[in-house]
């Protein structure tokens, strides 16, 4: 995990909008499904009102030096279409989607672990949560180049 850098990214504004919290920084690397399943049991206790989760990822990573290029005509719109549908798994609170989706589509999004690992501990919960996709745009939309891009989604859970 030596280049994972969310936490650098993220404690910076928690610590400006938060004006006290204790932190458990969690780094989750590759999960098979039954690590995924375990581990949403043992941090089923910290899903509560008074945890703030924050999940960190970018979305997809597309271009030559990614090594991920499905397609290469008409890219900003198609790289929109694979987001979203990867996005809607997310709103649909669908592990198993989502797993799916990443499996079939090959999307480079670096954090799908513990995205999933998010929506088996929501599924674990059993009680009512709403996901929402608040924002979508991707690097292509401010440097204009689309050949060389990473997407950003932005989502809020609410019970």
């Amino acid at each position: 995990h030596e280049g994972e850098h969310a936490l650098e990214v993220e404690l910076p504004i928690l610590q400006r909008m938060l004006p006290e919290f204790t932190l458990l920084p969690l780094i989750c690397g590759e999960l098979d499904a039954p690590a995924v399943r375990e581990l949403a049991r043992e941090l089923l206790p910290y899903w509560n009102e008074e945890t703030l989760w924050v999940i960190s990822s970018d979305f997809t990573h597309y271009g030559r030096a990614f090594g991920y290029m499905p397609f290469t005509h008409d890219i900003r719109r198609h790289l929109r279409e694979l987001d979203l549908g990867a996005a809607t798994c997310i709103e649909k609170l669908d592990p198993d989607g989502f797993t799916d989706y990443i499996a079939t589509t090959g999307a480079t999004i670096c954090g799908w672990n513990p995205i999933r690992l998010l929506l088996a501990v929501i599924a674990a919960a059993e009680s009512p949560v709403h996901a929402e996709l608040v924002d979508y745009t991707t690097s292509g939309e401010l440097t204009g180049d689309f050949s060389h891009c990473v997407s950003y989604a932005g989502f809020v859970f609410t019970t």
